[in-house]
């Protein structure tokens, strides 16, 4: 049998790479359905399987808020290594930087 047979109906090959565990757990689902072939699974799953958006924020709408902290922490950091030392209020600062950081990121996963 020749690898391109010209009456295939799948002549298209698409390969995936995965880790011994993965590999476990695909073909326990496998099995699971009822599949002895990967190729007939792995259509069935990738055509009736609902696809989830898994991004949390809206990175161009965090860049400016991002970018203006980012200034503020290099502000800080600079005035610190001229100094040497690191005030009470720098580290207030900074604390209160990453939380503003994490409050935009919390309320934009909310949002969703």
């Amino acid at each position: 049998m020749t690898k391109h047979e010209p009456n295939r109906k799948r002549p298209i090959r698409k390969t995936a790479r995965f880790t011994a565990a993965e590999l476990a757990e695909i073909k326990r689902q496998q099995f699971e359905a009822g599949y002895n072939q990967f190729s007939a699974f792995a259509r069935y799953r990738l055509f009736n399987s609902p696809i989830f958006n898994v991004s949390l924020i809206d990175g161009n709408a965090m860049l400016p808020r991002i970018r203006r902290v980012g200034d503020q922490l290099n502000q800080i950091t600079h005035a610190v290594n001229l100094t040497g030392t690191v005030s009470k209020e720098q580290v207030g600062a900074v604390k209160e930087l990453v939380g503003q950081l994490s409050k935009g990121i919390w309320c934009k996963q909310c949002e969703r």
